[in-house]
């Protein structure tokens, strides 16, 4: 098994640490700077790290910001401040905020059958939106190979009732990582709303966080795209292998709400800081206290 700090090799990483206005965080937040930046020059130093960017939000603005590295191993450009990066399954988090704006809107409610959106689920027939949020929902994650036949679909609909065919391998109410879990969600969230995932995503938390660099689809010929760095994994060799450049068109034809979106750092932190101050915005609230 791989340790914590070759994982962290794996692909170009996306820091970002965000604290609330207690002199006690404010404190710890600038305490952690000197130790995180020694660790990643360490990392880039050993070669276990290529490139990243370290963010630390504090007392609403960003009190630290430093970047690390290269966009990829042969060296063809320095890591700058708001690159953009694949952010992957940090998709899921934004996906679920949608959910819950729906359920505060009382357009849907978490113990809600998920039959009732997909009535060809073939799940356990108790399986509630609320099971899909934590990935208790009884799906392992193998299906499509652990979604890798994304590509084999035009449309994010296809791709879950293609899914929802499946039984369940895990048991409900266990802990087991779904990407199509997320799917659904996703999925829920567009019929609800009548409107695309990614359109909901834009109208009702990108553009009120106000937003500079986020992305719900990505290619080469996007003025943005040479910002992108290069995405890698390690192989079963321990050697880094190439999945992506930023030459590269991405091989879905949908928004997948579990991994679609591409974000500048700064961007993200700000959606975290939403979080940390109970649902609010600057004066807006994007969410419910609760």
């Amino acid at each position: 098994m791989l340790d914590n700090r070759k994982i962290l090799a794996l692909m170009f990483m996306l820091i970002f640490i965000a604290c609330d206005n207690s002199n006690k965080i404010q404190s710890n937040a600038i305490d952690i700077s000197l130790p995180l930046d020694s660790l990643i020059s360490g990392l880039l130093e050993d070669k276990e790290l290529i490139g990243a960017e370290l963010n630390i939000y504090q007392n609403g603005v960003i009190s630290f910001n430093k970047v690390y590295g290269w966009n990829n191993v042969n060296r063809e450009r320095k890591i700058e401040k708001n690159d953009i990066w694949a952010v992957k399954s940090m998709t899921k988090p934004v996906t679920a905020t949608a959910v819950l704006i729906l359920r505060d809107e009382g357009k849907l409610f978490l113990d809600e059958l998920v039959a009732k959106y997909i009535p060809s689920y073939k799940g356990y027939e108790q399986t509630t939106i609320r099971n899909l949020l934590p990935h208790n929902s009884g799906d392992d994650g193998s299906y499509g190979n652990h979604t890798a036949n994304v590509v084999d679909f035009n449309s994010q609909e296809d791709w879950v009732m293609d899914w929802a065919k499946e039984t369940p391998k895990g048991n409900l109410g266990e802990y087991d990582y779904s990407n199509l879990g997320y799917e659904a969600l996703g999925y829920i969230v567009s019929k609800v709303n009548q409107q695309p995932l990614e359109e909901f995503i834009q109208e009702r938390i990108i553009n009120p966080l106000e937003l500079k660099n986020p992305h719900t689809y990505f290619s080469p010929s996007k003025k943005w795209a040479d910002r992108v760095p290069y995405r890698y994994k390690m192989n079963g060799d321990n050697r880094i292998e190439l999945i992506h450049t930023n030459k590269d068109e991405q091989s879905w034809k949908f928004f997948p709400a579990g991994f679609g979106l591409w974000m500048a750092n700064e961007d993200f932190v700000t959606f975290l800081q939403m979080w940390m101050n109970e649902g609010k915005h600057k004066n807006l609230q994007i969410l419910k206290e609760s």
